[in-house]
């Protein structure tokens, strides 16, 4: 079975519009006490969540000790703050964050921030933390490659159907013959009969 070229760049096409990844995250430790994480914002983004706990780990997806949607960006950023928590050298910010974009959910998982033992307010950078990918997205992809497989492998059928009957015909040299030929429903028998009736609207064959 060959596959149409623009099937593919259609799926191709339809993968990379799921390519987002939540980026790792700037983490500021302020001074006398404080934090915020912080994203760069890109079109399409509508939420983004924080969820973490200090010196203690999250559990699963857990909704931990700091739990909030941020609604609305910051001078091109998407910011969580946090202005009560006394951090010192060696604490630790458990955390994983979610972001709706275009519609989309996307987490990014298993964030760990150690904070320094001489911390200031300049900006720190989490280490690289786990992905998830999206599974909404994932699976469009297959759906959406399944069905133009299907559709693709219903119209080579039907050429091949269209082709044999052409074949036949021609082979006719005298008088009016009949074909009888079975097919799996009587959609798809209109079908043959209108592509038949196409390609030989030109010729001396009538189908009636």
């Amino acid at each position: 079975m060959w596959v149409n070229v623009g099937v593919l760049l259609f799926v191709l096409n339809f993968k990379s519009t799921c390519q987002y990844e939540v980026p790792q995250p700037d983490i500021t430790v302020h001074k006398p006490r404080g934090f915020s994480v912080s994203i760069p914002h890109e079109s399409g983004i509508e939420i983004f969540a924080f969820h973490g706990n200090i010196n203690r780990k999250l559990v699963g997806l857990g909704a931990g000790e700091f739990s909030v949607d941020i609604r609305k960006q910051e001078n091109g950023k998407w910011i969580f703050h946090d202005s009560s928590r006394k951090l010192k050298g060696g604490d630790v910010i458990y955390y994983w964050l979610f972001v709706i974009k275009d519609g989309l959910g996307y987490r990014l998982d298993d964030g760990r921030f150690v904070v320094e033992e001489s911390h200031n307010s300049d900006e720190h950078k989490t280490a690289s933390p786990s992905r998830q990918e999206n599974p909404t997205c994932l699976e469009g992809i297959l759906n959406v490659t399944k069905t133009l497989l299907e559709q693709q492998a219903y119209i080579n059928a039907l050429e091949l159907a269209n082709k044999q009957m052409r074949t036949y015909i021609e082979q006719q040299k005298d008088g009016r013959k009949f074909i009888t030929f079975e097919v799996p429903s009587v959609e798809d028998k209109i079908e043959i009969l209108q592509a038949a009736r196409k390609k030989l609207a030109t010729s001396a064959i009538s189908i009636t």
